[in-house]
């Protein structure tokens, strides 16, 4: 997700934009759609293909926020220095943390919890941000040497196992493996999002911000991020079929085409394998280069919800959120999960048409007050417009 106010590049705003698009059919699938919490949208057992791709096509989002995060704080380097982007990174990071420890969560919940830390993307994001505090001192091409390593070689620590103290547990949790650790019996941390892939996902992106200096040919720009994205999906796609390093989840021929299609597809989210990079940067590089030649209304929508990521973030949970408990009491009244937890209604929902409606509509309703957030947050340079 973009942070740092850097010169405005159209096409950087329109794939954010999209990709924030994306991120909300995912998050009206989780609080609308009746099966959210029966099963998984890759159970091979349960699903279906439009619902798969439903889940699939947003694993774009969260590689895409690290990435053009990464270019961002690029771009605001060339405006300042090393130090000023440092400082700005650090703090920020810090109070993208806080965001998700405090507001974002009690979006998602409509509760304070004090029993646990949940470490989700916004966390991420933040903790990158917070690193790439010291690596914004480092040259480009030693930035994007480092990403490309760990995004290529941290698979290799997939079965590394450490001595099960807490501190072990937690500091291993908190870099490359998604999982729950209790501090003690009444709190836990529960990281879903580990730091070396998604931080290496950043580190690329503030290499790939040279390529949107205002010296870099736009075309020759465009003809790299073809050639990169091409290049990814290639690799993706040989690596599936070989059944080769990268990605604990293996392709396996299924029974049925829809079971084999999902199969080969279902790759590792949490932390993100190689295979699982490959395939959303590949497409993500793509987007980028067509962004460059799209112009229109499209792109402008989609640019207007660029332009202010967390005001829309934070207002599609709220929004979602309020709506999903409004709904579900008006036509089950009968039931007690209205107001159940986040993740813990079984019985209630809707269709995945419905979700689809809702999301469409939402979205329309989002550009306007997005539109207006950005008039507003032009006009006036204080502490909040500065902060969301």
């Amino acid at each position: 997700m973009k942070t740092i106010s850097a010169p405005r590049i159209a096409s950087l705003d329109v794939v954010r934009g999209l990709i924030m698009v994306l991120m909300a059919l995912d998050h009206a699938r989780d609080f609308f759609h009746i099966d959210a919490f029966r099963f998984a949208p890759e159970d091979l057992q349960e699903s279906n293909l439009t619902l798969f791709f439903t889940r699939w096509i947003t694993h774009l989002c969260a590689p895409l926020f690290l990435l053009l995060a990464g270019i961002s704080i690029s771009l605001y380097q060339e405006k300042k220095n090393a130090r000023e982007a440092s400082s700005y990174v650090f703090f920020r990071g810090l109070w993208m943390v806080f965001l998700e420890l405090t507001l974002i969560q009690f979006a998602w919940h409509f509760t304070i919890h004090t029993n646990h830390i949940l470490g989700a993307v916004i966390w991420v994001i933040g903790w990158s941000m917070v690193l790439m505090a010291v690596f914004v001192y480092l040259p480009k091409w030693l930035a994007g040497t480092i990403a490309l390593l760990i995004l290529v070689l941290h698979n290799t620590l997939d079965t590394l196992v450490f001595d099960q103290s807490v501190v072990s547990k937690l500091t291993w949790s908190f870099l490359h493996v998604a999982s729950k650790t209790a501090l003690n019996e009444q709190f836990f941390v529960f990281i879903l999002y580990p730091l070396l892939p998604a931080f290496s996902t950043m580190l690329l992106g503030y290499f790939m911000g040279g390529w949107y200096s205002r010296n870099f040919p736009a075309q020759k720009r465009i003809q790299y991020l073809l050639l990169a994205g091409i290049s990814c999906v290639i690799l993706f796609a040989i690596l599936r079929f070989t059944h080769s390093y990268g990605d604990m989840k293996q392709f396996a021929f299924q029974a049925t085409t829809t079971q084999s299609i999902i199969s080969f597809f279902n790759i590792s989210k949490y932390p993100f394998s190689l295979h699982y990079s490959l395939a959303t940067l590949g497409i993500g590089f793509i987007l980028l280069a067509l962004a460059e030649k799209i112009q229109g209304w499209f792109s402008y929508v989609l640019a207007t919800f660029g332009q202010v990521p967390m005001f829309y973030y934070i207002l599609h949970l709220y929004f979602f959120h309020l709506l999903s408990v409004l709904l579900f009491t008006l036509t089950n009244p009968e039931s007690n999960e209205q107001w159940m937890p986040f993740g813990h209604r079984t019985s209630i929902g809707y269709s995945l048409a419905v979700v689809y409606a809702v999301w469409i509509s939402s979205c329309m309703l989002f550009f306007f007050l997005c539109k207006r957030y950005g008039v507003y947050k032009k006009a006036h340079r204080n502490l909040f417009t500065k902060l969301i």
